[in-house]
Order: C-alpha cells, then structure tokens, then sequence
C-alpha cells in the first residue's frame, strides 16, 4: 500500500511524463517534417540546377551542330586542308560556346578535321597530344593517302592565331568513320546524343552532339561536350555535406559520380576497363540499395538507411535532354545535414525537459509530505478526541483549502476541552448528546431514562453549575 505522499508524486510524475513524452512525440515529428521539407527542396535545386545546365549545354551543341552541318563552308566537299574556309568556323564556334571541348566533322571518305581547345587541359592531357608550349588551339586534319593510309597532321596555334607548332603522325589509326558518333548518326540520319566515353586522343569522358551534313558530300558534325568539369559542378550542388548525386543516362553510362575521376582514370589505366563503369556494375552500398527499390521508375522517392547507420532521404528522376535521349538522377540527402538549428533547439529543449522532470520530483515529494503532514495531525486530533484526552493547542494550517476546513472542527479553539456539554432543554425526560464525544457516551447519554442519582445529579450553585452522571465506570463532569 502506497503513502499519501508517495501516491501523490507518482500521480503528477505520470502526469508530467505523459505531457512530455506527448511533446517529445510532437517535436520529432515536427523535425521529421522540416527535414524532409529541406532536403526535398535542396534536392529539388540540385535537380534543377545540375539538368537544367546539362539541357542548356546540349540543346545548345544540338543547334550549333545543326547550323554547322548545313553550312557549305563544311559539307561541300571532302577534301580538307591546314588552312580550309572551314576552320575559322570551328574556332568561331569555340570562342562563343566556352562549354564545348571540341568540334570536328568526319567524311566519308575517312577524312577528318578537327579543332580543339587545349589551353584548359591538364598537363597529362596536354603530354599525349605532344603539345607545344603555349599552344591554345589544336588543328587535327587526317587526308586519306594513295596508299588507303590515314596519316594526322596537328597544328598548335596561340590565343592570336600564331602557327606554334606543328606534328606529323604517320600512323595515327584514328578512322571516324568506325567511330560510333559517326556511324549511329549516318544510321537514323538525325541528330544525335551519344552516351558518355572516352576522347580517343586526350582521354577525356565527353558526351557528342552530332548531326548529318546536309550538303554535296555525306558525312557528320560533332561537338563534344567534357563531362570532368560538369561532373564536378554536379557534386558541389549536391544536397548537403554528405549528400551524393548521380547522373546517368538511359543505357546507365555514368554521366556525374562523386568518384567519376578515379572512374577515368581507371578506364585509362586498367586494360579490363577500358571504358566509363556502368550503373549496373553497383552492386554493394546504398546507391545500389536504392536503385533495386526504384526497379526502373521514372519517379521515386524515399527514405533508407546505409551501413553506418546514417539515415538518407532519396529521389530518383527521370528527365529528357533531348530528342530521344533521356537521362535520370539519384540524389540522396543525409537527414543529419538538414534543420540542424532546429535539431539543436530540440536537444536543448529535451535537457531542459530532464531537468525540469529531475527538478519536480523533490518538489512533488516536498508538497506531498507537507499534505501528509497536515492530514496526520488532524487524524491526531481526532484520536485524542475520542479518547477525550487534550487536543494540541496549536492548529493544524495547510495552503489547502479543504484540508484547511477539515482541520478547523477538530482545533482546541473550536472544540475546547471541558466546554463540550450534554444539553437537556428544559425538564425534558430523555438527553441530547453534542459532538463530539466519544460513539460510547453518545449511546450512554441516549439512554438517560430521566434524572436520577444512579444515572446522572444535576447540581446547581450559584457560580457553577454542572451535571455528573457515570457511564461505563467513568465519571463525567461537564458543565451546564
């Protein structure tokens, strides 16, 4: 059996306990809520800003290819040279769209002429095309011989257009026309996005925008699009510090990974991966654990857990960056990197919650003792009441309204020892007995047939007077 003051503690922890754990519950919630809203709206900016830069770039190669393939400057003949018409358009066409890495055309004839940037290409970039210090644009040219060979012939020209340099390859092996731009353009004889690959020269993972000739000599227009540098830009939007992006296409060729450097470098490096990894070959990690749950949706999303226990929001999407050629995204947003401010406030208002918790029970516990107290007492006085032995001269106080009224009949103020009286109005045969005295002289008093020596004298003076009367061998005095 609990104490009063026991019971009343346990009774408002489990009130506070409710209150706080139905807050607690609230807030999470509330968190949960702000997170996804935030994560849902970094990731939407990061889709956005990532395809919107990637249509914006091949929508623009599409028209410039488009442009450039109907030019008579470029598809009225096949025959090519250092100094041809069509060269200062290439340059032309560079010195407007810095996004693009290089444009060529192919002939099919096995010519090929090409001009390239390569004032922003690596060091190691810039060795495998033996360039000359202070080169800033490479002129390709390859003219079938009359013995079938397909020798190259690169020009290094300055920023003025000052001829630097100049190299003869004899035994180049770069046929475009078993290229695969070339031939899945002369193919469907339309413009065409290709999967991301290898450069052949410089090794770089680009993207083609090709399109037919549309002039007296079959052939194709290019322009490659470097993925290194677009790739990087998608990571540094990606959603949060933990946050990972993945851009591939819809053969899943990789067009951003936050690994998509070491990817290069493994395909130039390693002979038994030759070319840019493929989705499909993720098989371990949460990336692969969300792909198995997206089972080739053009929209999903939701919530996953890695291996470290960090917990992860994702979204998969799928977004069209030109004509018949698609790609999709996988973003995935660690929850810990979003609403941190109010994932501090909610830690600080659990400690003030625990401590306030903490800080009520001595407090219930204080106030409980103190209302045992007073109900003590004043069953104390009761006692001594019924056993007609001297109240306690101080009163019983309490803050508690009710437990203050109980307390007041049972004072020595309001009930004083040797006042209480049996009262018999007038001469009337039988007695009434006022509380409060004892059930047994109550009875007694009930049973007063009348006035006798035996059952009670009423003696009367002057100063005093009193009744006498026994009951259950005692004897009573009380005055009259």
């Amino acid at each position: 059996m609990f104490t009063f003051r026991t019971s009343i503690t346990f009774a408002v922890m489990a009130f506070i306990v409710t209150l706080a754990t139905l807050l607690i519950a609230i807030q999470v919630r509330t968190l949960r809520w702000a997170t996804q809203e935030a994560a849902s709206a970094y990731m939407d900016a990061t889709s956005t800003k990532a395809f919107g830069r990637l249509q914006t770039e091949i929508a623009t190669l599409a028209s410039l290819v488009h442009v450039l393939a109907a030019s008579s400057t470029v598809a009225d003949s096949n025959e090519r040279t250092e100094t041809g018409r069509a060269i200062p358009l290439f340059k032309a066409a560079l010195q407007e769209l810095p996004q693009v890495d290089s444009v060529y055309a192919g002939f099919e004839n096995g010519a090929w002429l090409q001009v390239r940037r390569i004032g922003e290409l690596s060091e190691e970039q810039r060795g495998r095309l033996r360039a000359t210090p202070g080169a800033d644009i490479a002129i390709n040219l390859v003219r079938r011989a009359l013995s079938g060979a397909l020798p190259m012939r690169r020009v290094f020209e300055d920023q003025q257009g000052n001829e630097v340099g100049q190299l003869d390859l004899w035994k180049y092996g770069y046929d475009a026309r078993t290229r695969p731009w070339y031939r899945e353009t002369m193919k469907v004889d339309r413009t065409l996005v290709s999967s991301p690959y290898l450069a052949f020269s410089i090794g770089a993972p680009v993207i083609s925008v090709s399109a037919p000739l549309r002039g007296k000599v079959p052939g194709v227009l290019a322009a490659d699009l470097k993925l290194d540098s677009f790739s990087d830009f998608v990571q540094a939007q990606r959603p949060g510090e933990h946050g990972i992006v993945l851009i591939f296409d819809s053969t899943g060729s990789l067009i951003a990974h936050p690994n998509f450097a070491q990817f290069v470098v493994d395909a130039m490096t390693h002979p038994s991966q030759p070319q840019l990894p493929n989705i499909k070959e993720i098989k371990s990690g949460v990336v692969a654990a969300v792909l198995q749950r997206s089972d080739g949706r053009d929209h999903y999303d939701g919530s996953i857990r890695d291996d470290q226990g960090r917990d992860y929001l994702f979204r998969v999407a799928k977004f069209a960056l030109g004509e018949q050629y698609n790609a999709n995204i996988l973003l995935l947003a660690a929850q810990e990197d979003f609403a941190q401010d109010v994932r501090r406030l909610q830690f600080t208002g659990l400690i003030l919650a625990i401590v306030v918790c903490a800080a009520f029970i001595p407090a219930i516990w204080i106030f409980g003792s103190g209302m045992s107290q007073s109900v003590k007492r004043i069953t104390a006085q009761a006692v001594k009441l019924q056993k007609l032995a001297p109240p306690v001269s101080s009163p019983v106080a309490s803050r508690i309204k009710e437990i203050h009224e109980l307390a007041v009949p049972w004072s020595s103020r309001s009930v004083p020892y040797g006042r209480s009286r049996i009262l018999f109005p007038g001469r009337s045969s039988s007695g009434l007995l006022i509380s409060p005295f004892p059930p047994s002289l109550a009875e007694c008093g009930r049973r007063l047939p009348s006035f006798s020596p035996t059952s009670g004298i009423l003696r009367r003076s002057p100063s005093r007077p009193t009744l006498t009367f026994s009951c259950s061998k005692r004897r009573v005095i009380s005055p009259c």
